[in-house]
């Protein structure tokens, strides 16, 4: 269906001529193709069919009930995505290649949706290359206009490029060593071959699987690989920000969480309990840390995120009955507060003109801002209450205040942890919590501030300045960020689900 969906949205904009009706036209089939996915997602499989998972397509795909959950989220984020690339693309015109911007967008959700049901090595590595040459090129090919911003964006584009193949090359290598010790390239046969052969030290294996993890860190820019990837995040527009750095995480994590589960009895892994913890720490700790002396909020966020990649990493190889749910609960609330804290910062791009970013050698540039501050944030309560809530729920959130999601979802991580022995990561978590808690903070601290900054030269003072322009076009774009306030304020639903979850899972022997 994503194919159909993908060849009628080539020919539609195969035309060079851009008008608000055919603009309209693809954003509409795009968020009906997501539509339809989700409903054939839930009308071709259910729980009692996959069961302990379900292989298609001559064992190449493998279905399971936590990556359906997933799909059904990935989705769901997208047709949240394309409302608001809607409403972004309105405020700034023709500024962006909108037709071809959208058409990538779709070619990354199947990449994604491929690679986290891939159980063959072939198709593993066809489909992370599918999910990044789109990711590549969603970075570089965005502006329509500035000259000066376009080559700033090829730039960004390019570094994401050759990083990005440098992993490529590592899992490549990886795969190669696991099938030249092994001659398989199904991961169920190579399963039961390692379950067969336990007494075999399979040194090539190991190293295999080591590469293959590694390149994939470093796509996902975990810790200690993570300083390329948060300056990319921090350079590009928000509006691309916003989706490369949630959804690549989503599938590697998951396809990650396939491993471990497919892997969980084979003695090989037990390897590798050190191996993860170094990347678990090191990005807890890096995380927690280097937001401490950022001024740009994208910044802080990437930082922030890095050190959430360490809890979703940790609740993944904890490996006991929980581990799942508790991927599953914390992946949901943090894309959702995610989405919620870039629609807000996107709201102050678009809607409030900050002249200190704006004015270039006394020109107005109408190229969409990559970047804001925290000093761009003062007293903004008194101007929009509304946006200062959301800024506030968002960030309580992520300190893991109740009763707020983020408690929940630290909770379970944090219980999850103990129970299998991970005494110093699971304290780590804590004390990292704490120092997150700070950084934060000063951002709730500067919402509430009304100080004046300004010098002797004028050149620093800030105006933030109400832009009557578009408001009308706003609304569905206002919508959104209340109704996802509102979900992150209301996590008993959640609990419910989560708890309901476990008992249905258990009862069809999921786990």
């Amino acid at each position: 269906m994503l194919l159909i969906g993908l060849l009628s949205l080539i020919l539609i904009s195969s035309n060079n001529i851009f008008s608000i009706k055919e603009f309209k036209n693809i954003i509409h089939i795009s968020i009906l193709i997501m539509l339809y996915m989700i409903i054939i997602l839930n009308d071709s499989t259910s729980l009692s069919l996959i069961n302990n998972g379900l292989l298609i397509y001559n064992n190449i795909l493998f279905i399971t009930s936590y990556n359906w959950i997933i799909k059904n989220l990935i989705i769901i984020l997208t047709i949240i995505y394309f409302i608001i690339l809607y409403n972004y693309s309105n405020y700034y015109n023709k500024t962006i290649y909108i037709k071809e911007y959208i058409i990538l967008i779709l070619f990354n959700i199947l990449g994604i949706c491929l690679f986290v049901d891939s159980i063959n090595s072939l198709i593993i590595f066809i489909a992370i290359e599918l999910q990044s040459y789109t990711l590549y090129l969603i970075t570089s090919t965005y502006y329509k206009n500035e000259k000066s911003v376009n080559i700033y964006s090829s730039k960004n584009g390019l570094i994401y490029f050759l990083l990005g193949s440098l992993a490529s090359i590592i899992i490549l290598f990886g795969l190669t060593m696991i099938y030249s010790e092994t001659g398989l390239v199904n991961l169920i046969d190579l399963n039961y071959y390692l379950s067969v052969n336990k007494e075999i030290s399979h040194i090539n294996i190991i190293i295999g699987f080591i590469l293959v993890f590694i390149g994939l860190f470093f796509k996902i820019g975990l810790a200690p690989l993570h300083n390329w990837l948060i300056n990319i995040y921090a350079n590009v527009p928000t509006i691309v920000t916003i989706w490369i750095s949630i959804l690549p995480k989503i599938s590697i994590l998951t396809f990650i969480l396939t491993l471990n589960y497919l892997f969980s009895d084979i003695y090989i892994l037990y390897n590798f309990n050190i191996f993860f913890q170094i990347f678990i720490i090191l990005s807890m700790i890096f995380g927690s840390l280097g937001g401490l002396p950022q001024f740009s909020i994208k910044y802080i966020l990437a930082y922030s995120g890095l050190a959430n990649s360490g809890y979703m990493l940790l609740s993944i190889w904890s490996n006991n009955q929980y581990s799942i749910f508790t991927y599953l609960f914390y992946i949901i609330q943090y894309s959702l507060t995610h989405f919620v804290i870039f629609m807000a910062v996107l709201f102050i791009i678009m809607y409030y003109n900050n002249w200190l970013i704006f004015k270039r050698n006394n020109k107005n540039y109408s190229a969409p801002l990559s970047n804001i501050y925290l000093i761009d944030l003062i007293n903004i309560i008194s101007y929009n209450k509304s946006l200062a809530i959301v800024f506030i729920i968002c960030l309580t959130s992520f300190m893991g205040l109740p009763p707020l999601l983020g408690f929940y979802g630290k909770y379970y991580v944090l219980i999850s942890g103990l129970l299998s022995g991970y005494w110093f990561s699971s304290i780590l978590l804590i004390i990292v919590s704490f120092i997150t808690a700070y950084y934060y903070g000063y951002i709730i601290k500067m919402i509430f501030s009304n100080n004046n900054l300004d010098n002797n030269n004028n050149i620093y003072k800030l105006e933030l300045i109400n832009s009557n322009n578009n408001h009308n076009n706003n609304y569905i774009y206002s919508y959104i960020i209340s109704l996802l306030s509102i979900i992150i304020l209301f996590p008993l639903l959640y609990l419910d689900i989560y708890q309901n979850g476990i008992i249905l899972i258990n009862y069809f022997n999921i786990i």
